[in-house]
């Protein structure tokens, strides 16, 4: 019992310093008859199905709720036998485990919370739905461990508090390099990838979903390329020109507030221009343009208050006939000015 308490009262510690304790699930064993026409769900997919309402509730991120599959030659733990036989197997301290029993009018769920040191149950948690309503049994399940984990045992603080900041401006720097693909790479090799954009966020957090902390960004951008011709073609250099207006989604974990995410969408114009030498006609330039689109994703660790260091990666696609494809990956430096804040609980 001591040895419980000492492992609880660790799970609280790292909890609070950002650390993430895993809570694991067997899969269900599934029971009884089904609605006619309809199929029983297998017990590892309504077990997965508990798990992502848990993860929907465990806003902190330090439950880190998960599904072990059964050990070869194994049953779905029905005992304290089976349950202790699948913990010791995966090295577990505490496992939930239980049965989803069906008849063409009800459905019931059970779980029990698993003590692997004392060899005991610690926690019987029931529900019953109509007959087909797994996912709603499944929420349920989950609210019910939720609760238990968090306010019984302390695991995770239920409504953890974050700060809203409203006008928020950032200034982004992007430099890599760029590649053209498909059959445009048979004739233009790319070199260099510089880019400017500056972003306003309304307000920032907009919610959470779980763990995470969600926004939106909307900005203005400025990206120069430089290519040239790939040996065995006429010799040209290659420079382009793009303006865009980027809108990313922005995410970050409470327990990891120093990263954060961005996923962007960006419709941008571009202009080509081809230089060339040639050697008897003098310097020659000509220039195309088109629209297009990019998508792109970043990762940035923040180095203070205000600036972050990071790496991206963008395909975007020019659309000429055929399009231009091309890709980007990038180093990023973000310069943020954050606006006014309110703290919400």
């Amino acid at each position: 019992m001591k040895r419980l308490w000492v492992v609880l009262i660790m799970f609280v510690i790292f909890s609070a310093a950002g650390f993430a304790v895993e809570t694991v699930l067997a899969p269900m064993e599934v029971v009884g008859q089904a609605v006619p026409g309809e199929e029983l769900p297998k017990g590892d997919s309504f077990s997965k199905t508990v798990v992502r309402y848990l993860k929907v509730l465990d806003r902190s991120g330090v439950l880190q709720p998960s599904v072990h599959p059964l050990p070869k030659g194994e049953d779905h733990p029905r005992s304290i036998l089976d349950a202790s036989s699948f913990s010791a197997y995966y090295g577990l301290d505490m496992l939930v485990f239980g049965r989803l029993s069906c008849t063409p009018e009800y459905i019931d769920g059970y779980l029990q919370v698993y003590d692997v040191q004392n060899g005991e149950i610690r926690h019987r948690i029931y529900s019953r739905d109509q007959a087909g309503r797994y996912e709603r049994l499944a929420e349920d399940l989950a609210g019910k461990l939720f609760e238990y984990l968090t306010e019984d045992l302390g695991l995770a603080p239920v409504y953890p508090s974050y700060e809203v900041r409203r006008n928020i401006w950032d200034l982004r720097g992007r430099i890599g390099y760029w590649s053209p693909m498909g059959s445009w790479r048979d004739n233009l090799s790319g070199i260099l990838s510089l880019e400017a954009a500056g972003f306003l966020t309304p307000e920032y957090p907009l919610g959470d979903y779980g763990p995470w902390l969600y926004g939106m960004r909307f900005g203005l951008s400025l990206g120069y390329d430089v290519g040239v011709s790939t040996p065995g073609h006429e010799e040209f250099v290659f420079h382009g020109i793009r303006t865009g207006i980027p809108v990313e989604l922005t995410l970050m974990r409470y327990s990891d507030s120093r990263k954060s995410y961005s996923v962007g969408l960006t419709p941008f114009f571009m202009l080509d221009v081809l230089v060339q030498e040639r050697r008897y006609e003098g310097s020659y330039t000509t220039s195309t343009a088109a629209i297009g689109m990019s998508l792109s994703g970043t990762v940035r660790y923040s180095l203070n208050e205000t600036s972050a260091l990071g790496l991206g990666l963008e395909f975007s696609s020019v659309f000429y006939d055929p399009p231009r494809y091309e890709i980007r990956p990038s180093l990023v430096y973000e310069c943020r000015f954050p606006g006014s804040k309110e703290k919400v609980e």
